[in-house]
Order: C-alpha cells, then sequence, then structure tokens
C-alpha cells in the first residue's frame, strides 16, 4: 500500500462514506476492495470520495476493477463521487463529479 493512502470511514443512517487519500497503487485498490466487501454485508448504500486522492495510478484502477468490477449488483449500491470517480469506478457504479 502507498504509504500516503489512507481510507476514512463515516456512518450516516444506512450509509457508509468512504473518504480515499493519498497515492492510489495496487495495494490501495486490494484494501479499498476488502473495505468494501465487509461494508456491503452491512450497508445499504456506500459513498466513496475521491477528492482527496493525490494521484491515480493506472495499476491502482485496473487492480480495482479486477477485483471489484464483476459484482454488477453490488456495484449499484456504491456511488464514486469526486475528480476522479470516472476513472477508479467500475462498470456499473454510478459517479458524481
Amino acid at each position: 500500500m502507498a504509504s500516503n493512502f489512507m481510507i476514512q470511514h463515516c456512518r450516516r443512517k444506512n450509509q457508509l462514506h468512504l473518504k480515499l487519500s493519498g497515492d492510489f497503487d495496487g495495494s490501495s485498490a486490494f484494501e479499498l476492495n476488502d473495505c468494501l466487501q465487509k461494508a456491503l454485508k452491512h450497508k445499504n448504500r456506500i459513498i466513496i470520495h475521491t477528492d482527496r486522492l493525490k494521484s491515480l495510478p493506472m495499476f491502482g484502477c485496473e487492480m480495482f476493477h479486477k477485483q471489484f468490477g464483476l459484482r454488477a449488483r453490488a456495484a449499484q449500491r456504491v456511488l464514486f463521487t469526486g475528480a476522479y470517480a470516472p476513472r477508479i469506478a467500475p462498470d456499473g457504479c454510478p459517479t458524481q463529479r
């Protein structure tokens, strides 16, 4: 994992907000996927905020898409927001700038 990558959690009713910061490399992608898999068992909606990311190397995106992208049903429950939302969100996940 990039030494400066962090995921901050904030719960609001039946939603979980994940605020990503730092560099999103392959290890960071694995950490986010693991966090999502656990959260999807307990929350109806997950909102991932990408505005605090410093960099988004293509390798990190590809790793995340391979790990999470096959879960079409779960993808509808995950919203990506912020400047990096279109690049990091796998197919089927809604985005918002």
